[in-house]
């Protein structure tokens, strides 16, 4: 299996990119197509990877273990990239 690593016998017929994995050509494929197969329970948002949707579903939890320290900011979001994200878009600084 390793050695598919190497050979990326898995073509992409739109674009040429390779990939060792039938799975992971399958999930670039959507890229092309715009199929969106995993749809959050919650909202209804639809994404093309299993494990977008799972990053997406802790958007829902009440725990929310990343906040922000600007000052009258406080926010709190279940993932650091969202945290990241906003801060970059307040012009905020991330204090570690």
């Amino acid at each position: 299996m390793h050695e598919r690593t190497h050979s990326l016998p898995c073509r992409c017929e739109i674009c040429g990119k390779a990939f060792s994995r039938p799975w992971l050509l399958q999930g670039h494929t959507r890229t092309h197509t715009g199929e969106r197969p995993y749809t959050c329970d919650v909202c209804g948002r639809a994404f093309a990877d299993r494990s977008n949707l799972r990053a997406h579903a802790t958007t829902h939890s009440s725990v929310k273990l990343h906040r922000c320290f600007v000052a009258g900011c406080g926010r709190t979001f279940s993932r650091a990239a969202l945290l990241v994200k906003h801060n970059e878009a307040r012009h905020c600084r991330k204090i570690v």
